[in-house]
C-alpha cells in the first residue's frame, strides 16, 4: 500500500475559497416582531431531472418571524412572479396581515418591474 504525506502548511486553493466567509453587515438589522411583514425568497435550480410536469426550479417563500417554508415549482424562472402573486394572494388572506418587504439574493428574477412593491 501506498501512503500518501502531504505537508500541513499545503493548503488547496479551492478549500481556501469555500471557507471565506464574508464581512459582517454594518449595523444589525432588527427582526420582525410579528408574522408575514419580511418575506424572503430565493430560486433553485435548474435540476437536472424534470418533475412530473417538467418542473426544472424552485422557489421558496419563508416568513421571517415563524420560519413557514412554503416552496412553489416551476417549468422556468420567469414563472416566479407569478407564483410569488399566489403565494401572497393566501397567506394575506389567511393571516388578513400584508407583506411589506420581499427580501432575495438580489438575482435578475426579482429586479424587475413586477416585483416593486
Amino acid at each position: 500500500m501506498q501512503e500518501i504525506h502531504q505537508e500541513a502548511s499545503v493548503v488547496c486553493e479551492i478549500c481556501m475559497e469555500g471557507k471565506q466567509t464574508r464581512d459582517s453587515l454594518t449595523g444589525e438589522r432588527k427582526r420582525c416582531e410579528e408574522i408575514l411583514p419580511t418575506i424572503h425568497t430565493d430560486i433553485c435550480g435548474a435540476m437536472p431531472i424534470e418533475g412530473l410536469m417538467g418542473e426544472r426550479y424552485f422557489v421558496t417563500f419563508i416568513d421571517e418571524r415563524s420560519g413557514r417554508m412554503v416552496i412553489a415549482l416551476l417549468k422556468q424562472k420567469s414563472e416566479v412572479f407569478e407564483r410569488f402573486k399566489e403565494y401572497q394572494a393566501r397567506v394575506e388572506r389567511e393571516t388578513g396581515k400584508k407583506i411589506k418587504e420581499l427580501r432575495s439574493d438580489g438575482g435578475g428574477e426579482y429586479t424587475g418591474q413586477l416585483f416593486q412593491m
